[in-house]
């Protein structure tokens, strides 16, 4: 019910579809670090056109939950038992528990790298450390490296940004819209006071031009940490509903009060988001790859442990954030977040760290599992992002949301298998798979299928080798 999907080449989009939220190069003179480049460079400015990519951002509606069955045994358990099992937590889900039209914000998006350049010099932290090393060297020759590393670095950050605003404001436009049609002053209360939780969630693997791409995506993270978001006032608009202001080491995403949900700035207000009001983004990142270059990628250990220090980070900012909710809650009360819905959390938590010291598989999604659910539990906005982010994003939004069905609406797992096939089969992916490729079909192949885990494996007929 409720299913909305828009698709667009190169960018994240706007849920029905119009147009994309951002765009182009506005806005990207001094892109390049200044710590690191120490002086604008004129060429970031020339123009370079981003990557083709399946974008979509769907809030996806879930039906109400048939009767469900008892659980089966653990040795008879198939893999949606063992995805639930990673994100469980002991009660139902936010805002859902009786709600059967429930809508879950999902955003989805291509890799946010800069495609068009290549990736013969790594990506973006790859190339700031070796302009690190230029910079601090004494060797004229080093020295003149810098410079040309440099307006290559600025060029690619200005592609990062690019893909980076544009998905978070897409995102936060999401969550907003969502929350405005609930009249959910609480969360707008929480917005305020802690800010935009923001999660990525990669599936790239850790070898070959991924793991550049994974390289851009953490580049991507830097530059929105940096970021602060506002709702216009009454007497100021955007043309496009959207506007960045600012500079390079505060730039601010500026919505029209239309674009978040609301007719306009009064009642934004009344619903608890004021006019003018700067508000953080905090950015995790979180990233497991599942194919079978993640498959040759464990058996050689290329860049895993990297992979590893990039998810410990993320608990950690998620654990941050859920102490700042409960630190919240004490100060303002129960309405703020409910004793149960703090408890869920700590749970969720306790079974994330869990997951990530004694994974059960090298190819650690219960990981993802577990912390797709936390952010939701802590209101944040949530992407999903593969290479293309059509064909492994597609596999994983689908299971989530087969996962919320279950966690949130009762759903049997019995049911819940034959409802994540009737989304592979005829949900709003296929659709998104068109647009990037003219053909219905996942572009996976047998040996590929195999390599995924079995929970991400596409039904029989959906899928057939091809390339993006």
């Amino acid at each position: 019910r409720g299913e909305r999907a828009g698709a667009a080449q190169g960018g994240a989009c706007a849920d029905d579809g119009r147009r994309p939220l951002a765009s182009g190069p506005a806005g990207s003179s001094g892109l390049s670090s200044q710590e690191l480049c120490g002086a604008a460079l004129a060429s970031v400015a020339s123009a370079v056109s981003p990557s083709r990519s399946g974008a979509a951002a769907s809030p996806q509606g879930s039906p109400a939950a048939a009767s469900a069955s008892p659980p089966l045994p653990a040795s008879r358990r198939g893999p949606l038992a063992e995805a639930a099992a990673s994100a469980a937590a002991s009660s139902r889900c936010a805002h859902a528990a009786s709600d059967p039209g429930a809508v879950y914000p999902t955003l989805t998006l291509g890799a946010p790298a800069a495609h068009a350049l290549g990736f013969k010099d790594g990506g973006a932290t790859a190339m700031a450390r070796k302009l690190r090393a230029c910079i601090a060297s004494r060797e004229p020759a080093e020295r003149m490296a810098a410079i040309s590393l440099a307006q290559g670095y600025g060029r690619r950050c200005a592609l990062l940004m690019c893909h980076g605003f544009a998905a978070l404001a897409a995102s936060f436009a999401l969550v907003c819209r969502t929350n405005a049609e609930r009249r959910s002053a609480p969360f707008f209360g929480r917005l305020r006071e802690l800010g935009y939780l923001f999660q990525l969630e990669t599936l790239l693997s850790t070898r070959g031009d991924e793991w550049a791409m994974l390289q851009d995506t953490q580049g991507v993270v830097q530059m929105i940490e940096r970021v602060q978001l506002m709702m216009l006032p009454a007497n100021e608009d955007a043309p496009d509903g959207v506007a960045l202001r600012g500079g390079a080491h505060m730039p601010v995403l500026c919505f029209a009060p239309r674009e978040l949900g609301f007719r306009d700035a009064a009642r934004a207000s009344a619903a608890g988001l004021k006019p003018g009001v700067m508000l953080r983004v905090r950015p995790v990142l979180l990233s497991q790859g599942i194919n079978e270059e993640q498959s040759v990628a464990n058996l050689m250990q290329t860049h895993t442990a990297e992979q590893t220090a990039l998810n410990e980070r993320a608990l950690a900012q998620l654990n941050e954030f859920q102490a700042a909710a409960e630190a919240l809650a004490r100060a303002r009360g129960e309405a703020c977040f409910p004793p149960e819905l703090l408890r869920q959390q700590r749970e969720l938590l306790v079974r994330a760290r869990q997951l990530l010291s004694s994974p059960p598989d090298p190819k650690n999604v219960g990981l993802l599992h577990a912390t797709a659910a936390l952010t939701r539990l802590l209101d944040g906005g949530r992407a999903t992002l593969c290479k293309s982010g059509k064909d492994r994003t597609a596999m994983s939004i689908t299971l989530e949301h087969t996962l919320l069905l279950q966690r949130a609406h009762g759903l049997s797992e019995h049911l819940a298998s034959a409802a994540l096939t009737a989304m592979r089969r005829h949900g709003v992916r296929r659709e998104n798979v068109r647009q990037n490729t003219n053909k219905r079909v996942f572009a996976f192949n047998w040996m590929q299928q195999r390599m995924l885990p079995e929970a991400y494996r596409p039904p029989d007929g959906s899928a057939k080798s091809g390339a993006a």
